[in-house]
């Protein structure tokens, strides 16, 4: 597509092409997430897709605070008794389980385990000749292999 190009709209494209059965979902970490208000048109997003926000650790504590946590509460567990206008339009949270038997409209959070490599770390020791498995599962590696990643 030609101009500007939004998450709305590549989900608006993504939603036509898979139709309105197919459970899509939108991952962010909450680094990307704690930003989603300054998003084009970001309350249509549930619209289109899921959303489920991974917090990456030590990315959690981000520059800004997570929309759902205005009130300074760092428990990513639980949306309720958040106090900022933004939290206040976002949808329920569900549990992840739940996220995938819906084609959209449903917010759910991960906890990710700490894994202390960037993809700037990664991109260094594959040129290097390192091999990807010892720094990724076994899945990854194939796939970084398979799609010729990083090199």
């Amino acid at each position: 597509r030609t101009g500007p190009s939004y998450t709305l709209l590549s989900l608006q494209e993504l939603r036509q092409e898979l139709g309105p059965t197919c459970s899509l979902t939108l991952l962010l970490g909450t680094d990307a997430f704690s930003d989603i208000g300054t998003w084009h048109r970001w309350e249509e997003i549930f619209d289109y897709a899921n959303l489920l926000v991974m917090h990456r650790p030590p990315h959690g504590a981000s520059k800004s605070q997570d929309p759902s946590t205005a009130a300074g509460n760092a428990n990513i567990g639980t949306m309720a008794g958040a106090q900022s206008e933004l939290a206040e339009r976002l949808p329920p949270e569900i549990p992840i389980d739940k996220l995938w038997q819906r084609p959209l409209g449903g917010l759910a959070r991960v906890r990710l385990k700490p894994h202390a490599i960037s993809s700037t770390e990664i991109r260094a020791l594959l040129q290097s000749g390192t091999k990807p498995s010892t720094f990724t599962p076994r899945v990854v590696a194939d796939f970084i292999a398979a799609k010729r990643l990083y090199l």
